[in-house]
Parts: structure tokens; sequence; C-alpha cells
């Protein structure tokens, strides 16, 4: 039994000893940050919030103004860092993008990536 400790020790030591050594490169490296959006989660809280509804056809969302408001405030945490991109995760019937979702893909720095939404409107596969 002690040695099966002894052993988990130098192994925790060694990851440790590896993870020293990694983070001292990345430190000499600029900084990068990215943001991920999971937009169906977004649609709900907001809607759920300001109109009292989960239905994303209820309401309209000010998805650029958003975009921005979270590039701000990451450009306040991450002061030292440049921003790579903002992955913006949603779904669409057979992977095509509606309008909206076109209009948020041709905004600077933003990647949309798209699920399919399937019968119940259920996004599926957006992380695939």
């Amino acid at each position: 039994m002690n040695e099966d400790l002894t052993a988990l020790q130098a192994r925790i030591d060694r990851t440790n000893e590896l993870l020293q050594r990694m983070l001292a490169e990345v430190a000499k490296t600029p900084s990068t940050h990215a943001i991920f959006v999971d937009a169906g989660y977004l649609y709900a809280a907001a809607g759920r919030l300001v109109a009292g509804t989960e239905d994303r056809r209820a309401f309209d969302l000010d998805a650029e103004g958003l975009i921005d408001a979270l590039i701000d405030r990451a450009r306040t945490i991450f002061a030292d860092s440049r921003l790579l991109r903002v992955y913006w995760y949603d779904g669409a019937r057979r992977r095509i993008h509606t309008a909206e979702q076109q209009t948020i893909a041709e905004l600077p720095d933003v990647k949309v990536r798209l699920g399919n939404l399937n019968a119940n409107n259920q996004q599926k596969g957006v992380d695939s």
C-alpha cells in the first residue's frame, strides 16, 4: 500500500514539474484569448430575464451589441491579451444559417458554428 502511495506521489510530482515548465514557456509568449458563446443558452437566459420567455421568436436580441459587450468585458479581464476570435455556437435547420446568424457570421473576429435543430428544436451536433 505504501508503495502505491509513493508511486502516486512520484507521478503527481512529475506532473507538477511538467506543468511548471509548460507555464514558464507559455509566460514567454504573448497571451491570446477566445470567447465561446452558447447562443441557445444565451437567448434562453436573456429571454427569461427580459421578456419572461425562452422562446427566441418572442423577442429581438442585439447580438452585435452583445458580442461587442463580451469583447469589451474580456479586454477588461485579459488586459494584456489579444482576442483570437469569438466562437458563436448555435443551431439551425439542416445547418443553414438564418439571416441573423449570417449577419453574426459576417462580424469581424466572429466564427459561427452551427449544429442541427431536431424536431423538438433542440440543438444537436454543434460541438462536433
